[in-house]
């Protein structure tokens, strides 16, 4: 499985300065979150791309969903970057295979066993896989574009190798203030807007 694709997903942080440990730790949120979005996405691609009815195909997805963070997540950290904030992540192509086999459906392993089928899995894996992986990230971006002060303003893809996708999550540290006042003054506060 060396001829699989790869995603590299980077996260920047536009900073000057330093990120909270609150803020550190939502950015790890944020790129956990993201690369499990697109393993859900792709583990579809690989059903549907196999045959599989759509009630398994369903009824798989949904229990990705329903194991949630009990799966392991679908990428490893390469580095951690300091100054304007740097975390690059990089999702195997081969380990959707791995958690579908071991966690999800039980069927890709006979699938795995069909040569024919096992040789569709690979075409994927080498050819298929992450090719609309912008399109999801923006999508997910679009859905859920905050992680406390960190907010997903742009995703880009780089060029570099056709083989390994590499896609830029650029986000900026907005502070969120919240200010609290009764019920009745929030009222008296809106008629007064009102009748002006």
């Amino acid at each position: 499985m060396n001829d699989t694709r790869e995603l590299t997903l980077r996260f920047v942080v536009d900073t000057q300065q330093d990120l909270t440990a609150t803020d550190f730790v939502r950015l790890f949120e944020c790129a956990e979150a993201i690369s499990r979005h697109v393993f859900e996405i792709e583990a579809a691609n690989l059903l549907m791309d196999l045959g599989f009815p759509e009630q398994e195909r369903f009824e798989a997805l949904k229990r990705i969903h329903r194991l949630g963070r009990r799966i392991p997540v679908p990428a490893q950290v390469k580095t951690v970057q300091r100054g304007s904030w740097i975390v690059e992540v990089l999702v195997p192509g081969a380990v959707l295979l791995f958690i579908l086999r071991q966690y999800i459906h039980p069927v890709i392993m006979d699938a795995w066993q069909a040569s024919n089928l096992r040789d569709r899995i690979v075409t994927f894996l080498r050819d298929r896989i992450f090719l609309g992986a912008r399109r999801d990230v923006e999508a997910k971006a679009a859905e859920s574009p905050r992680y406390g002060n960190l907010e997903v303003t742009r995703v880009s893809q780089t060029d570099a190798d056709p083989g390994h996708p590499e896609l830029v999550i650029r986000l900026e540290r907005r502070e969120v203030i919240e200010a609290r006042i009764p019920d009745e003054e929030l009222v008296q506060e809106f008629l007064r807007r009102l009748r002006q």
